[in-house]
């Protein structure tokens, strides 16, 4: 009697399970870093260890104890929105918000609100039979947002009891993500044999490829091509070029723990529309794939960065990988408008750290300043040229740059350099009016900031603001940043007054722009005057859409940052509005 092809398979996992080393090797140089925690660190109850044989009610009353979907790493004193934070709130309806959160979005505000929500300890809502699990739910969120070291945080305080398939499958694609194969393959050796999943199955196929064990892994590929479906010919193409038996890919490779791990054991290059499209956790394990090209690194760490995934220090250590030579270091400015893009981006970083005046390395600043508003990125290359930003000491010679430096300290929340520039301006605007227009551009973002408390607001700014900021844009882009601007500062509390909202009144009479669904607007609203925290949270972030509040429109932003503010979240508030007004360039 033959053997089903599932049970050859399971046969063959056993036998790679006895041959299989232990020890994972690459073809490609590894990255291996170290999360917080391991499997060995992670915390059970000791009252699950009590045996049913000796008192089985003791035992299920103390399995019942343990809420897992309540489990978190942040309470309030450390940043977390509170353990009553879904009360009043109905399952469905959060399995549902929770499930539509978007994470491919290019905002670091935006994500780490999302990671607050995610790992804020707070009583589940009650479930049913039908429910979901939420705590498998949060943890798919988290490894899509990139955030491996915070899912495997959180993962090591679960009872293993409490580990579903799909978690442990989560946990594995995290592993290669953080391109640690060899813990990765270690649970994919104890799943083949325990479940018959045709992701194990794959994983297995990719660990038997990266341990050099071709045979084997021959074999797994030619069952796998009579178990996966039409979706899955780029893996199995993949697969056969791993191992020479294809010459190349003619189906769309999607992005994926997998595919990636097997891209870097081939001399393919990354698909363009991953570097274009793919979300932050793919972003991410790009960046920090050593083997792969530095420009491809380069491109995916900058969208890793936009989106909240990567440190952009990490940016910065690639920029300074890149090789120029003298002539391109010496006419930096041209070169990068001309080559433009991340290479561009690294030209202009390393050469503003070189020893130079202050009025040549303010001028590499302002060429990546001006670079970084066309590509929405301006909150990203302060960032990533902080170190070179706090070398400009306060000067009348680069006076002229003190707006965008400025803006740039705002961002880096850096107090003390901020305060020198700001002093240094209060006093010049006393005698020189193109001071006093500055100060004025300058004052709505300095009080959305709210770093420092001694600034205080006045409607009267607003009129401040729009005059001297009239020269900087054409009527109808003024009027724009007018909208967005007042929106903000009204939705924070600064009042706009009267006569600030009239010089609006020289825009459209009807304009288009970006709006919520009814549904979700006034949800959100009715989930704020609740004080329901969570559903709140929820509710502005599908409100914010997946443009972030950089595109958010005005009447949506408002909407949010109101709510957030409502339920006392205003240090997140203010994070959503900074990052609408200075990525727009105000």
């Amino acid at each position: 009697m033959n053997a089903s092809p599932n049970k050859t398979l399971h046969i063959l996992a056993v036998l790679a399970i006895l041959t299989f080393t232990g020890q994972t090797s690459v073809s490609q140089e590894q990255t291996e870093p170290v999360p917080l925690v391991t499997e060995g660190d992670a915390t059970t109850n000791t009252k699950n260890t009590i045996s049913t044989e000796s008192n089985e009610n003791i035992s299920i009353g103390a399995l019942e104890e343990i809420d897992v979907e309540s489990i978190g790493l942040l309470d309030e004193q450390s940043g977390g929105f509170g353990t009553n934070m879904w009360e009043g709130s109905e399952r469905e309806q959060i399995e549902d918000l929770l499930s539509r959160l978007p994470t491919h979005v290019r905002s670091p505000a935006t994500h780490e609100l999302i990671k607050t929500l995610l790992l804020s300890t707070a009583t589940a809502p009650t479930k049913d039979h039908g429910s979901s699990d939420l705590l498998q739910t949060r943890l798919s969120v988290l490894a899509d947002l990139g955030e491996f070291e915070s899912f495997l945080e959180l993962l090591a305080t679960v009872p293993d009891s409490a580990r579903t398939g799909e978690i442990k499958r989560l946990k594995a694609n995290v592993f290669l993500l953080m391109g640690d194969t060899k813990r990765a393959c270690e649970l994919t050796l104890n799943q083949v044999r325990e479940a018959d999943s045709i992701y194990w199955q794959k994983a297995l196929f990719v660990c038997q490829l990266t341990n050099g064990e071709t045979s084997a892994a021959a074999l797994s590929l030619n069952l796998l091509r009579e178990q996966l479906s039409e979706s899955d010919t780029a893996f199995v193409e993949l697969g056969g070029m791993s191992l020479g038996e294809v010459n190349g890919l003619t189906a769309q490779l999607a992005p994926s723990a997998l595919n990636l791990t097997l891209l870097l054991g081939t001399d393919v290059r990354i698909p363009d529309h991953w570097l274009s499209k793919a979300g932050p956790a793919i972003q991410r394990a790009i960046a920090e794939a050593k083997t792969l090209p530095l420009t491809t690194r380069l491109a995916a760490s900058e969208k890793a960065a936009s989106m909240g995934a990567l440190d952009p220090a990490e940016v910065g250590q690639l920029y300074r990988q890149i090789v120029f030579t003298k002539e391109e270091l010496g006419d930096a400015i041209a070169v990068a408008q001309d080559k433009g893009g991340s290479w561009g981006r690294a030209l202009l970083h390393q050469a503003s750290r070189q020893q130079q005046t202050p009025g040549e390395r303010v001028s590499f600043w302002l060429a990546s300043w001006e670079n970084s508003l066309v590509t929405g990125d301006a909150m990203l290359a302060a960032l990533v040229n902080t170190e070179s930003l706090l070398t400009l000491r306060v000067s009348d010679q680069i006076a002229y740059a003190a707006p965008q430096i400025i803006r740039a300290l705002i961002t880096i929340g850096d107090v003390e350099a901020l305060q020198g520039w700001l002093n240094f301006l209060g006093e010049s605007a006393e005698i020189d009016i193109e001071f006093e227009r500055t100060l004025s551009s300058l004052m709505p973002v300095i009080v959305i900031s709210k770093i420092g408390n001694e600034h205080g607001w006045h409607p009267q700014m607003v009129e401040r603001w729009w005059q001297a900021s009239m020269d900087n844009a054409d009527a109808s882009e003024h009027t724009k940043q007018g909208d967005r601007l007042f929106m903000v500062l009204d939705a924070l509390g600064h009042s706009v007054g009267r006569k600030g909202w009239d010089l609006l009144l020289s825009g459209s009479n009807l304009v288009s722009t970006k709006v919520p669904s009814v549904g979700i607007r006034y949800s959100m609203r009715d989930a704020a005057r609740s004080k329901q925290i969570g559903r709140t949270v929820l509710f502005a972030l599908l409100a914010i859409g997946d443009g972030g509040p950089a595109e958010a429109g005005p009447l949506a932003l408002g909407s949010v940052l109101r709510s957030l503010r409502h339920v006392g979240l205003d240090h997140h508030a203010r994070a959503l509005a900074l990052e609408a007004v200075i990525e727009n360039g105000m």
